[in-house]
């Protein structure tokens, strides 16, 4: 009943709107924050998949109404008053919560541990669920017609069902703690280690990350001497690192799965420290296509149109793309406007923001049929994509998302081509990288000149 209020909401009410556009568009944006906030409340009421939806719509900022990522952010966070499991030692009191389950801290062998607890029948309410959110999405096409969701939760739902088995988890956490333990060998990232002793089917054992803030924690940050920028770039580089060079895609990074606690380091000062959580939704992407995506990703950020079109059918596209398929496509790759990126050290974030919600909302016939034909693994991939740009942006991240990802992508080519490579083409490969260098130093140089905290 919720759904078919929210929908008959979106066709009656705007019949009766003024013609004032400043009236109309406080109007409209009444509508968007009653139908956010009854969405909200049924997912608070139900769980499970709703909290995990809930959370996605959340991070969406480019394209869903800021209404919607406003009234349902607090999904981040949400847990229920109780939980049963067969836990020794543990507070009943749960700290923090996942859309499947929540977490408690107790003790194993004397060591302080964060123990995942899975939600009471969440599995086997899951094909409800499904099927009543996949309808709920073809009837938000009547009030949000450019923004085509069922596609995507078609594509995730069979990777989602691998968050019900907590063992599985815990191997990918074990993978992902590795890559980072790889980059980040003095520990700038990691990924707390499970305590496979203690880890059952439903109930995930790790190690206890003490002092975490949440990404989006600026003001505590601040207060506790943290460069949020700092952290910001880390948690990027991890997870950049993770998708191009390992293939893992780690397909739910919202800010309560990334922590940030403050360390001293060699010299003394106050460093942030990162830690990566939650692996429920977690892919591994095949050597052959992790390869292709690497390449796309370059292409992309470079403005390499050639190889742009080269490789988009590997990615579902037809043979023979127009440029306004191959930028909307492009833009899909960057989550940001191919057009606009290339002007983004010349212009303010607020303004890149403003862009992108007008080219979401412009070209959204396109998207929505890039999505149509693409890959599974091209979906959860853009799904990680989309989920870092939002934490860049919660975190306040004053440098360019795109050209951090770049390197990672770089890096990751060069592992597979330069051997091959004669010396001229590693002469021309270096200046380019160079070139990006200065571009990326520039553009945060401009963010720190110009950008205000909020």
């Amino acid at each position: 009943s919720c759904f078919g209020y929210v929908a008959m909401d979106y066709v009656i009410s705007p019949k009766f709107f003024s013609d004032d556009p400043a009236i109309s568009a406080q109007q409209w944006s009444d509508l968007h924050r009653r139908s956010a906030r009854r969405c909200c409340l049924l997912a608070e009421k139900n769980g499970g998949l709703y909290i995990k939806t809930g959370q996605g719509v959340a991070a969406m900022n480019n394209i869903m109404p800021e209404e919607y990522c406003e009234e349902m952010r607090p999904l981040h966070d949400f847990h229920v008053d109780s939980a049963s499991c067969v836990f020794d030692e543990i507070n009943p009191e749960a700290i923090a919560a996942a859309s499947i389950a929540q977490v408690h801290v107790g003790t194993f062998r004397g060591k302080k541990v964060a123990i995942k607890v899975q939600h009471e029948e969440v599995s086997r309410r899951f094909y409800g669920d499904m099927l009543t959110l996949l309808s709920t999405f073809k009837l938000l096409r009547i009030a949000l017609p450019h923004i085509d969701l069922v596609k995507m939760l078609e594509e995730v739902q069979d990777y989602m069902k691998t968050e019900f088995d907590f063992e599985s988890e815990g191997r990918y956490a074990d993978m992902f703690r590795a890559a980072v333990e790889e980059r980040f060998p003095k520990g700038d990232v990691i990924v707390p280690r499970v305590v496979w002793e203690a880890t059952r089917g439903t109930v995930l054992v790790s190690d206890f990350f003490d002092n975490g803030l949440r990404a989006d924690a600026l003001d505590a940050m601040r207060e506790k001497g943290i460069d949020h920028n700092i952290a910001a770039r880390l948690t990027v580089d991890a997870l950049a690192y993770a998708l191009f060079h390992k293939g893992i895609v780690h397909a739910d990074p919202h800010p309560g799965n990334i922590l940030v606690r403050a360390r001293k380091d060699a010299s003394g000062r106050v460093a942030p420290q990162v830690a990566i959580l939650d692996f429920g939704l977690t892919v591994v992407l095949s050597d052959t296509f992790r390869r292709d995506l690497v390449r796309l990703y370059r292409a992309c950020a470079l403005h390499d149109d050639v190889a742009l079109s080269q490789l988009a059918p590997r990615f579902g596209m037809k043979s023979d793309p127009t440029p306004r398929e191959l930028s909307v496509f492009a833009s899909c790759t960057m989550q940001e406007p191919y057009d606009v990126f290339s002007l983004a050290a010349g212009i303010s974030y607020c303004q890149i923001k403003d862009q992108a919600r007008e080219y979401w909302d412009r070209e959204g016939e396109i998207i929505s049929a890039v999505f149509s034909n693409c890959p599974r693994e091209y979906t959860m991939a853009i799904t990680n994509l989309d989920m870092v740009r939002a934490l860049h942006h919660d975190m306040r991240g004053k440098f360019s998302r795109v050209l951090a990802t770049l390197e990672s992508a770089d890096s990751a080519f060069k592992v597979t081509q330069q051997a091959n490579a004669s010396v001229w083409e590693r002469l021309v490969d270096r200046a380019r990288h160079y070139r990006r260098w200065m571009e990326s130093q520039v553009f945060s140089w401009i963010m720190e000149l110009f950008v205000v905290e909020a």
